[in-house]
């Protein structure tokens, strides 16, 4: 049974700068289609069925206008609403993807990163229960969550804010296969009050701290879509 698939991409309602115009990280384009409209394709390549693709998407903020709305719309008709995206953050809106999931594993695929179908069909047919895929940092000060693993690779810490005590360390993507016991310890996790404010990698950060997370490192072939040049560098991957 393939699994079921949450796209967290409501955001806190800001776009990657005046070149993206009014529209969500998900609608920034590379090589004329979106980033959303990337990952549908690559998760139906892969033989996911659409109806458990979940894309959830905000209210509040620049980004999300109607027209925002009705394009995203278009492009995949399962989409979830977090009418609090400004409020209580993207942790809240990974509990209302994983709400309307009804599989024993799911995919968590942000909705700003660009993946090639390679490396997000490794994740599904992995031996891992779950695991999330990162990059090796190039160098202390690179932005993003850091992925701190014990020697078999399995994840310890992971976090924007953790100050791990050797380098090198990793770099999540934005994309985890979470399934069996983690997934009940997600869905606790989830349940709580203190995920106000918390992102995704907070969550799996409680995750990692009961159960076991394996870490699928990738340096190449993903990108997170912050700056304008990223828009290139996904483009070269196509």
């Amino acid at each position: 049974m393939k699994p079921s698939v949450v796209i967290p991409a409501a955001g806190l309602g800001t776009r990657m700068n005046d070149r993206t115009e009014d529209k969500p990280k998900c609608l920034v384009e590379v090589e004329d289609k979106t980033v959303l409209e990337h990952q549908i394709d690559t998760l139906e390549a892969l033989d996911i069925p659409v109806e458990q693709i979940h894309v959830v998407i905000g209210t509040t903020g620049d980004c999300w206008t109607q027209e925002s709305y009705e394009r995203i719309r278009r492009i995949h008709d399962d989409i979830i609403i977090n009418f609090e995206n400004m409020s209580k953050g993207p942790a809240f809106s990974l509990r209302l993807g994983v709400e309307a999931t009804t599989q024993d594993q799911i995919i968590i695929l942000d909705g700003d990163v660009f993946v090639q179908q390679e490396i997000l069909g490794s994740l599904i047919e992995s031996n891992h229960r779950s695991a999330i895929v990162s990059k090796t940092a190039k160098n202390r000060g690179e932005p993003g969550s850091k992925v701190v693993t014990n020697n078999e690779n399995v994840v310890t810490d992971i976090g924007k804010e953790i100050q791990p005590d050797r380098f090198p360390w990793h770099i999540y993507a934005g994309i985890a296969k979470i399934g069996g016991d983690e997934l009940d310890a997600l869905k606790e996790t989830l349940g709580s009050e203190n995920i106000v404010g918390m992102d995704v990698a907070d969550v799996l950060r409680e995750v990692s701290r009961s159960k076991m997370v394996s870490n699928i490192v990738f340096d190449d072939g993903w990108v997170n879509m912050n700056r304008p040049e990223d828009i290139k560098r996904a483009g070269e991957l196509i």
